[in-house]
């Protein structure tokens, strides 16, 4: 019902929806297309997960024995665990949910799937398969309301064996059934719902097929206007007959397509038509900066335009806190923890020492060789000016300028402090024993005197 009144203004008279030509029930498959064909919709799914999973993600109890982190480390290099974990946020930004299937070795027939894992034996992971809405629902649900999990999942229906094709639409593969306690259920963008999050197209979805029109109609305009159109004008008292018309008819439909490159016109004049070709950049900025603007990807970042001005820096700070709260409000308690916590619980990771662990997300902030670059010659520059001033320490001493104005770490303010006492101390040497040299040859004179 919902899906129906979008686009309805002037009490029903107007569909905004239907004249501007877009869905109002958009499915699993509408999300697929636009990733799979859609520039940049498949932009806008994976820049956040690429951004999120990179190298350098540490989990620790802290531990002195370091037994929890070796086993986790080898089930990481074994598994290629975080490349599932991106594989797999990617699937859930194309539907409502995604899954991570746990393949332990109690099973040993696809029926056995149904059945819980055991927390009393110690069981080895065999495999780790992401999967996404499309090729999963959920069977069975619990409805026991005194149990913990009332109201979510309880027995998923997954579909395997399917094409390597992501995008094939195809019956092939079968159906097997698996217990809640072997699937890690991934969603994004929770509301209501504890189960089915918000695809992560679907609020820009509209905007890709204004980007498929104006991007796909600037293509058909520059094909059509950039070359001028012609018009045939019969002179006064010229007859053709049907084989001449349609022999010229022939001739235009052959130039149209590239085939021909002249005309051969008898009684016929020419006329070139004015061409008109526009620029459609400022069009598609439009659609780019409402693109940014909901999904929190700076423009920059969205198309991959590098500068080095100020804003585009304030972009990367921006971008740089929108994925510090993706790690922690959704890729941390969604993937990470609720994975590491059943490998916990079913004896493939040792218990923590403590009965905690850490994750430990790779930094930010770090700047690149071109940011430290850029720092170094600021700085330069800044004590260049400050040292060159006259009685500049009378007004700003070092030690103030160095922590406060430069905001220097105090470790390095220290340091260079007592490397300046040293270089101090040493041309203060230097200029005694000068002196006394001096003092020392003046003597000579004057005693061979």
């Amino acid at each position: 019902y919902l899906a129906q009144q979008l686009g309805s203004q002037y009490g029903g008279k107007r569909d905004l929806y239907t004249a501007l030509g877009y869905k109002k029930n958009l499915t699993k498959n509408d999300y697929w297309q636009a990733y799979m064909r859609q520039d940049i919709a498949s932009a806008v799914n994976d820049l956040p997960v690429n951004a999120t999973w990179r190298e350098g993600i540490v989990v620790t109890d802290n531990s002195d024995s370091q037994k929890f982190d070796e086993v986790w480390n080898d089930l990481v290099d074994r598994m290629r665990l975080y490349n599932k974990f991106a594989r797999a946020d990617k699937l859930t930004g194309l539907g409502y949910f995604a899954v991570l299937v746990l393949g332990f070795d109690d099973v040993t027939t696809e029926l056995e799937f149904q059945n819980p894992v055991s927390e009393t034996r110690t069981n080895k992971l065999l495999y780790v398969h992401p999967y996404s809405e499309k090729n999963v629902d959920v069977h069975a649900w619990e409805e026991d309301v005194t149990q913990e999990r009332y109201g979510l999942p309880k027995i998923y229906k997954v579909r395997v064996g399917i094409p390597g094709h992501v995008s094939t639409e195809s019956q092939q593969g079968r159906d097997i059934y698996v217990h809640h306690s072997r699937i890690v259920h991934i969603a994004e963008g929770l509301l209501e719902s504890e189960v089915y999050g918000t695809p992560r197209l679907e609020n820009v979805y509209n905007r890709f097929e204004d980007l498929a029109k104006t991007v796909g109609g600037s293509g058909e305009m520059f094909w059509r206007g950039a070359r001028p159109g012609y018009a045939a004008k019969a002179r006064e008292n010229a007859t053709m007959g049907q084989q001449d018309k349609e022999e010229l008819d022939n001739q235009f439909e052959e130039y149209e397509h590239d085939l021909r490159r002249w005309l051969k016109v008898f009684g016929l004049d020419v006329q070139e038509l004015s061409s008109q070709v526009s620029d459609p950049s400022n069009h598609v900025d439009v659609q780019l900066q409402m693109i940014s603007a909901a999904r929190g990807i700076p423009k920059r970042i969205l198309i991959g335009s590098e500068r080095g001005e100020l804003s585009s820096q304030q972009d990367e700070t921006n971008w740089n806190k929108n994925i510090d709260d993706r790690r922690s409000n959704y890729a941390e308690p969604m993937i990470m923890r609720p994975f590491i916590d059943k490998m916990i619980s079913y004896n493939v990771l040792p218990e923590p020492e403590g009965g905690n662990y850490d994750i430990q997300w790779p930094d930010l902030w770090t700047p690149g060789s071109k940011d430290k670059s850029e720092i170094a010659n600021n700085y330069s520059s800044a004590i260049k000016q400050y040292a060159s001033a006259p009685a500049a320490s009378t007004v700003v001493p070092e030690r103030y300028y160095l922590a406060n104005i430069l905001q220097l770490p105090e470790e390095d303010v220290d340091e260079i402090m007592r490397q300046a006492e040293e270089e101090m101390s040493e041309e203060e040497r230097q200029i005694d024993q000068d002196q006394q040299t001096i003092e020392g040859e003046g003597g000579v004179e004057g005693g061979e005197e």
